[in-house]
């Protein structure tokens, strides 16, 4: 497992799965409000996002371009550290992805999910 940072409306290009069982972290500092994460890549990646306290704000597997993973408006509450976890699908995958966070705006959350 690798660790990394990654900032809000950056991309992190070029990273590896490296063996099956492989995962990628990054730590990404949001403020409240609503962010986007997509990664891109040849193989099917899952993408998990969880708050400072570890609770679980968005996973998602294949609603990206193909089998690639997008966690659309996740709500951050409150502001800090929180982690993003790239990985393959059936954990059985290796290869080449990049992945994203966007700013998809602010405010407060609305209480649908």
């Amino acid at each position: 497992m690798a660790e990394y940072s990654l900032s809000v409306d950056d991309v992190y290009n070029y990273n590896t799965i490296d063996y099956a069982g492989d995962q990628d972290t990054y730590s990404v500092y949001l403020t409240p409000g609503y962010y986007d994460f997509d990664t891109s890549s040849s193989y099917d990646t899952t993408l998990l996002l969880t708050d400072p306290n570890n609770n679980v704000v968005g996973f998602d597997d294949d609603n990206g371009y193909g089998l690639a993973s997008y966690i659309d408006n996740a709500f951050a509450p409150t502001e800090g550290w929180y982690t993003l976890t790239v990985a393959d699908f059936l954990n059985d995958g290796t290869g080449d992805y990049s992945v994203a966070a966007h700013n998809a705006g602010f405010g407060e959350d609305p209480g649908w999910a």
